[in-house]
């Protein structure tokens, strides 16, 4: 009689899909949080997932999904494969993988070369002005400045 009721006991699939409904989440929410494409998660909740078949990969797949919607699956684990054989159709998502280098300020030559520059330019505006350095005495440089003469305007 004790088997008459297991036999009865839903589906894994049913079970899975009916924990993600309930809680109000969508598969792209749970793909994200697994790190899982929305097509395994489909295959997962699919009528069609034969426990016997599952690999290594998509056992582990299949407990985090099961943990993440806290659903004891132990009383599935009897259907599972021994193990033996190790390998996925099942494939990891890819997110956006870009070659990543340090930025272009942050390497030392750059800085050296922006530092040259700096210095260059403030010596080429020094030279404009026709700023005299070479005076220590800043009464001498105030009283070069006074001794200017102006044209006289008035004939």
């Amino acid at each position: 009689m004790t088997n008459a009721v297991e036999d009865v006991k839903p589906k894994l699939s049913d079970v899975l899909y009916e924990a993600r409904t309930q809680k109000g989440l969508s598969l792209e929410t749970l793909a994200e949080k697994l790190n899982l494409s929305v097509s395994q998660l489909q295959k997962l909740e699919s009528d069609t997932l034969n426990l016997s078949e599952l690999t290594t990969f998509e056992r582990g797949y299949l407990r985090n999904y099961a943990s993440l919607l806290e659903i004891e699956i132990e009383s599935y684990q009897a259907a599972f494969p021994d193990g033996m054989e190790v390998g996925s159709d099942l494939q990891p998502i890819h997110r956006f993988s870009y070659k990543s280098s340090k930025p272009i300020l942050s390497k030392s030559w750059v800085k050296l070369l922006i530092f040259i520059f700096l210095v260059a330019a403030i010596v080429w505006g020094i030279s404009l002005l026709e700023i005299d350095f070479s005076q220590t005495d800043v009464a001498t440089t105030l009283e070069q400045a006074t001794d200017i003469k102006l044209p006289d305007l008035i004939p």
